[in-house]
């Protein structure tokens, strides 16, 4: 939505936008699954 406001039409716009939205929300693109703060302590299967 925020793309469109700003008239954003490239996938490398919109992935811009995207990603500063997960930054403003302190999510780890990471590990977005996990508490802000929090660590992961399971072994991947």
């Amino acid at each position: 939505m925020i793309s469109q406001q700003n008239n954003q039409r490239s996938p490398q716009a919109k992935l811009s936008t995207i990603i500063e939205q997960f930054a403003k929300l302190n999510v780890d693109l990471q590990s977005p699954y996990l508490n802000h703060n929090s660590t992961d302590i399971y072994t991947p299967l």
